[in-house]
């Protein structure tokens, strides 16, 4: 099944299945790329509502890192989100005005502090993340098992590489 761009156009998937090019493949995956990443945008605003009505999509992925991830200082978390400190700084202040993390003294080190989710940060994250779940389940539920390892694996190594 192929989604029309406009009445009567091929998709850039169906042009770029037809012409064999790479340069045509290329520009199709850049199309489905921005047209996920806008998804994901909106699923993360959505998300970030449902954690709290307050919460700031980047606040929402601080969150998410923290909740899988365990606790972490400062600098770690502006290296996983590829943000300057000062930003990670201020979403950390939101979020604990929120009451969704806390920092705690690192026992190692008295002049540093692990930043902390809170545990209704963690019973809201993962409520979120178990209905994404099951979202992307019945989504992929006609795909062949085959096809989704597929594609994991092809990511994957794009996101290895990128």
């Amino acid at each position: 099944m192929t989604r029309a761009l406009a009445p009567g156009r091929p998709t850039m998937l169906a042009m770029a299945v037809d012409s064999g090019d790479l340069d045509t493949a290329v520009a199709a995956l850049e199309h489905e790329f921005g047209v996920m990443f806008g998804k994901v945008r909106a699923q993360t605003r959505e998300r970030a509502a449902r954690v709290h009505p307050d919460l700031s999509p980047a606040g929402y992925n601080l969150l998410a890192i923290l909740v899988r991830s365990g606790p972490q200082h400062a600098g770690a978390l502006a290296t996983a989100l590829d943000a300057d400190k000062s930003m990670i700084s201020r979403m950390v202040r939101q979020l604990t005005d929120l009451g969704l993390v806390e920092r705690q003294a690192d026992p190692s080190d008295g002049r540093a502090a692990f930043v902390v989710a809170t545990a209704t940060a963690v019973q809201r994250v993962e409520a979120v993340r178990s209905e994404r779940r099951r979202q992307l389940r019945d989504v992929l539920a006609g795909w062949p098992a085959n096809d989704v390892r597929q594609l994991t694996a092809l990511l994957a190594r794009l996101n290895e590489q990128g």
